[in-house]
C-alpha cells in the first residue's frame, strides 16, 4: 500500500512539475520573442498568451513542436483559452494530448488510437466498398503501415495523424451521404472536427473538394450541402468554447486574421510547388539558414509511385466511373495544389498518403497486375461472393 501511495505521489508530482518545466522552455522560445508579439499585437489581443510568455525575450533555444503541442493541450484542459499557447494552430488534437496527460498516460496513446482508426477505415473501405478479398484489402493498409512517415507519427505527438483520421472519416461519411446511405449531419460534424484538428484551412479545402466532387457527380446535391454547412461551423465554434469565455466574437475574427497574417509573413519568399519536389526526389527545401535542400529521412520511393498509380485510375474505366475513387482523387489533387502554394514540411503529405495507397492497391487489383497468388485469391473470392448472391 505504501508503494502504491508513493507511486501515485510521484505520478502527481510528475504531472504537476513537467508542464512547468516545459512552460519555462516555452517562455524563452521563438514563439515568445518580443518582435513576434509586437508584430501581431499579441500581448494586447491575447493577454493569456502574454502571461505564458512572461517577461522572457531572449531566444535560448526552440521548444520542439511535439513538446509544444503537449504543453498546449495540458494548458487547455485546465480551462485556459486555446490562445494561451500555440494560438496559430487549432486546438482539437492538443486537447486529446492534454486529456491523456491528465489521466497519467503517455500522450502517444492518442497517436495509437488515431492510427487504429485510420487502419480500420482503409481496410473496411477496401473490403466492403470494393469487395476485395481480405488478403488484397490488406495491401493499402500494409503500404501505409510500412511508410516511414507513419512511423514518425507514432514516435512523436504531431497533429498530422489525428488530422488524417478526421479527413479520411469525413471523406467516407460524405460519400455515404451522396449515396443516400447516411444523413449529412454525421459528415458535417466530422468536417468541423477536421477543421479543428490542425488548421481551419483544411476544413475549407475539404469543403472545396466536396463541392468540386458534387459538381461533376451530382449537381442536385450542391444546394443541400451548402445549407448543411452551418453544422461544421457550429462544431468549429464549439471547439473554441474556452476562447469565448475570455474573448468576444470580434476577437474570434481577429484571431483568424492574425493566423493568416502569421503564416503569410512567416516565410513569404518560400518557392511554390515544393511539395512535388519532396514527393519525387525526397529533397526538402528548408526555410531557415541558407534555405537550401536537404534529404527528408521519411521519404519513400512509394510516394512518387503511389502518386503516379493513383492518377492511373483515370485510364481505368471501371475505376474512373467509381464515385468513391473520384472523391479520393479529387481530394489528392486539390490538397496537392493547396500545399504547393505554402511552406512544406514532409509530414504535411500524411493526410493524402492513405488515399494514395488506397488507390494504388485498387489500380493493381483491377488491372490484374498483382502477383499470381493474390490475384487468384481475389478471383476465388469474387466467385464465392457471386455464388452467395445467387443463393440469396
Amino acid at each position: 500500500m505504501k508503494k502504491l501511495i508513493l507511486q501515485l505521489s510521484l505520478l502527481t508530482l510528475f504531472l504537476v512539475l513537467t508542464p512547468n518545466a516545459k512552460a519555462a522552455d516555452y517562455r524563452y522560445s521563438q514563439f515568445c520573442l518580443r518582435g513576434l508579439r509586437d508584430q501581431f499585437s499579441l500581448d494586447t489581443h491575447y493577454p493569456e498568451y502574454a502571461d505564458n510568455c512572461a517577461d522572457g525575450t531572449d531566444f535560448r533555444g526552440n521548444i520542439n513542436d511535439p513538446d509544444l503541442f503537449q504543453l498546449a493541450g495540458h494548458t487547455y484542459v485546465k480551462w485556459e483559452s486555446p490562445t494561451a499557447i500555440n494560438w496559430e494552430q487549432q486546438p482539437l488534437i492538443k486537447y486529446f494530448f492534454g486529456l491523456i496527460i491528465v489521466l497519467g498516460v503517455n500522450p502517444l496513446f492518442a497517436q495509437y488510437l488515431f492510427a487504429i482508426g485510420i487502419a480500420v477505415l482503409i481496410y473496411y473501405c477496401a473490403k466492403h466498398i470494393f469487395h476485395l478479398s481480405p488478403f488484397i484489402a490488406l495491401v493499402p493498409l500494409a503500404l501505409f503501415a510500412l511508410d516511414p512517415l507513419f512511423h514518425e507519427q507514432l514516435r512523436f505527438t504531431y497533429l498530422d495523424l489525428g488530422l488524417t483520421f478526421f479527413v479520411q472519416l469525413y471523406l467516407y461519411l460524405f460519400w455515404l451521404w451522396t449515396q443516400g446511405k447516411k444523413r449529412i449531419v454525421s459528415a458535417g460534424i466530422v468536417l468541423g472536427l477536421a477543421a479543428l484538428a490542425k488548421s481551419f484551412s483544411i476544413g475549407i479545402v475539404l469543403g472545396a473538394v466536396s463541392l468540386s466532387y458534387l459538381f461533376f457527380v451530382n449537381k442536385k446535391l450542391i444546394k443541400n450541402y451548402l445549407l448543411s454547412l452551418w453544422q461544421p461551423i457550429a462544431i468549429y465554434l464549439l471547439g473554441y468554447t474556452m476562447f469565448f469565455v475570455y474573448h468576444g466574437p470580434a476577437d474570434f475574427v481577429t484571431l483568424h486574421i492574425d493566423i493568416l497574417k502569421f503564416y503569410k509573413s512567416y516565410v513569404p519568399e518560400y518557392p511554390k510547388g515544393e511539395i512535388f519536389r519532396l514527393i519525387f526526389t525526397g529533397q526538402w527545401r528548408i526555410w531557415w539558414d541558407d534555405k537550401g535542400l536537404i534529404p527528408s529521412p521519411s521519404w519513400s520511393l512509394a510516394w512518387p509511385l503511389a502518386l503516379l498509380a493513383s492518377f492511373a485510375t483515370i485510364f481505368q474505366k471501371k475505376l474512373r466511373q467509381n464515385s468513391f475513387v473520384l472523391l479520393h482523387l479529387t481530394w489528392i489533387v486539390i490538397y496537392l495544389l493547396f500545399s504547393s502554394l505554402r511552406l512544406v514540411f514532409p509530414r504535411y503529405l500524411l493526410p493524402i498518403l492513405s488515399s494514395l495507397y488506397f488507390l494504388t492497391a485498387l489500380i493493381f487489383a483491377r488491372a490484374g497486375n498483382l502477383l499470381s497468388i493474390p490475384h487468384l485469391l481475389q478471383l476465388k473470392y469474387d466467385r464465392a461472393n457471386r455464388s452467395n448472391r445467387k443463393g440469396e
